[in-house]
């Protein structure tokens, strides 16, 4: 496990009491809920991230993770007589508006620390080539907080995985009608290029749109492909591309050998 000990377990869960002699060390308590945190990391951006990234960041969201994991339980004691909450003459068991604040604020900070590391993970091309990295670079929406905070509110991660697979879809949807798919594979592979600004910006646009329920945007879909057909020395792909044909003119020539049909 990367979290091996109670003293780097709570350098990432701030105001926690230190644990007496004899008492269950809080990183003993959570043995199941950081294995669990490791796991699903692991599953979703590799087994490798240590050396393509910070540890500390790396740390903070598996601690984060896996106290918003326990903390459900934490305040709970199993009798003989069922759960009953942990409590004592000098410290009385938190509100339920306090414990959804903490949660909510756990899982903040677990999607602040998740697009922390996909940002670092994002420039390393090694990973970009693994399972993990080509299904964030399956849309243009490539980390939680690409996706605007309205739509995503306090569940940034949630929503993002939500969302995925139709974004995935609107996206194929865009490019065989429209942008064409080796054009969109360029603008996800280099979704930071200056020159494609002019292209992602609106695309992600119509893609939210389209997402929420809105209808396809035609005449601005049909104002994009104008602009890529104006610009072959920025799009060459896009001028062989299947989608191209969509697009060109097909005109019909009389000729005198043609055989014809007399009614």
């Amino acid at each position: 496990m990367l979290i091996q000990n109670d003293e780097t377990l709570r350098r990432f869960i701030p105001n926690t009491l230190v644990t007496v002699q004899g008492e269950t060390t809080l990183y003993d308590k959570m043995q199941v809920e950081l294995s669990m945190s490791e796991m699903w990391l692991t599953r979703l951006v590799g087994d490798n991230i240590a050396s393509h990234a910070d540890t500390d960041i790396v740390l903070k969201l598996i601690a984060t993770d896996a106290f918003l994991r326990a903390v459900p339980s934490l305040d709970l004691v199993l009798t003989p007589n069922g759960f009953g909450i942990v409590s004592n003459n000098t410290i009385a068991p938190a509100s339920r508006d306090r414990v959804d604040r903490l949660l909510a604020s756990l899982e903040h900070n677990r999607d602040t620390a998740l697009e922390q590391l996909l940002h670092q993970l994002l420039q390393v091309e090694e990973w970009r080539t693994t399972a993990q990295g080509r299904y964030f670079l399956q849309t243009l929406f490539q980390t939680p907080f690409s996706i605007p905070a309205d739509l995503r509110q306090r569940h940034a991660f949630d929503y993002f995985q939500q969302s995925h697979s139709q974004l995935v879809l609107i996206e194929t949807e865009l490019a065989d009608k429209f942008i064409s798919r080796p054009v969109y594979e360029r603008l996800r592979n280099d979704i930071g290029n200056p020159d494609f600004a002019v292209l992602v910006a609106p695309l992600q646009a119509i893609e939210l749109q389209l997402l929420t329920g809105k209808p396809l945007p035609y005449k601005q879909l049909i104002a994009l492909v104008d602009y890529i057909r104006q610009h072959p020395e920025t799009f060459p792909e896009w001028q062989t591309s299947p989608t191209a044909e969509l697009y060109k003119p097909h005109y019909f020539e009389n000729d005198k050998k043609s055989s014809g049909y007399f009614f």
